[in-house]
């Protein structure tokens, strides 16, 4: 079977463009991460390595690739939120391989009580499907099921695919004082939407959505530890 003329010149239209390069940069609101308050009395240093600040997920979506820049502002936001729940915080980038070494080799409390290292472990879309009655209009036309037909005469069973975003990072704060280490594997997850006929597409606010509830529950966290953070950073 021959392939139709109209084929052809798409896949030679798509052969031209090439793959389209979508960037996504998450839309973060601080108004929607509070701080810890009144801030924790202990001094933190926060530290940034490019496998956190540069992290970048990659979708082939039809022909678009889509780059979502997690890292960037996740990054802008952490560094936020840490210096505003703190009485003294800073934000140091430096080498991936040199945070091992500052989170388990000698300390120096000269500048700080503790150092807090981020990482992002993944990004994923999520999706489920769902049903729904509903009158039968020009956009859904048809009843899918014959049960609608012989009880729901005036609906029909519409069904539709819904998405959200989710984050997981991963956060360890050491005690420069005692060597002490806490770590929290911490999720956030966007609210579901539906998809564009049953495709996701990334969004800055549904990925900025996902990054603000993590940062969310990283603050809720910071303030359940208080009493515990304030008691080690007076440690000598």
């Amino acid at each position: 079977m021959k392939p139709s003329f109209w084929s052809v010149l798409g896949l030679c239209a798509a052969a031209a463009c090439g793959v389209i390069q979508r960037q996504v940069r998450p839309t973060v609101r601080p108004a929607r991460i509070p701080p810890v308050s009144p801030p924790i009395h202990a001094r933190a240093l926060l530290l940034i390595a490019p496998s956190f600040e540069a992290y970048v997920v990659e979708e082939r979506i039809s022909i678009a690739n889509w780059r979502t820049h997690l890292g960037e502002a996740g990054t802008s936001a952490l560094s936020a939120l840490v210096t505003a729940s703190f009485v003294a915080a800073g934000t140091r980038r430096l080498a991936d391989v040199d945070v091992l070494p500052l989170l388990a080799g000698p300390a120096d409390t000269s500048g700080a009580d503790f150092l807090l290292a981020p990482s992002l472990n993944s990004a994923r879309e999520r999706h489920r499907q769902v049903s729904v009655l509903e009158p039968p209009g020009a956009d859904r036309p048809g009843c899918e099921h014959l049960a609608d037909l012989l009880f729901h005469k005036d609906a029909c069973t519409s069904k539709h695919t819904e998405f959200l975003y989710e984050v997981t990072i991963t956060v360890k704060l050491r005690s420069l004082r005692t060597g002490r280490t806490f770590t929290w594997a911490l999720v956030g997850r966007s609210d579901w939407v539906e998809g564009l006929n049953g495709v996701y597409f990334p969004s800055p606010s549904q990925t900025g959505s996902a990054l603000e509830d993590v940062l969310h529950v990283l603050s809720d966290s910071l303030a359940a530890h208080r009493a515990e953070l304030e008691e080690v950073s007076r440690a000598s």
